[in-house]
């Protein structure tokens, strides 16, 4: 998916939490995941995640395979498909 779009989603997320340095990173097979944020994300920022591929995992059968603005949940990790 491109180091660029893995890169640009980190420091979105870094500026959405408390103290970055404190938070989780889990890579599982191919999905790299960071826990959920002390604020939530604005629109924007939202919705440069999804064009940049970052998704959260929710319940996919909400949104098939299209993470959406709509869908955003402030209290759910961000994923990235490596």
């Amino acid at each position: 998916m491109g180091l660029n779009n893995f890169i640009i989603g980190l420091e979105i997320l870094k500026k959405y939490y408390n103290d970055p340095s404190k938070y989780l990173m889990d890579v599982d097979d191919k999905t790299f995941r960071m826990d959920a944020t002390d604020k939530p994300l604005s629109i924007r920022d939202i919705e440069t995640m999804r064009d940049f591929r970052w998704f959260q995992e929710t319940d996919e059968d909400m949104y098939g395979d299209e993470f959406d603005v709509e869908f955003y949940d402030s209290e759910q990790c961000w994923s990235f498909l490596m």
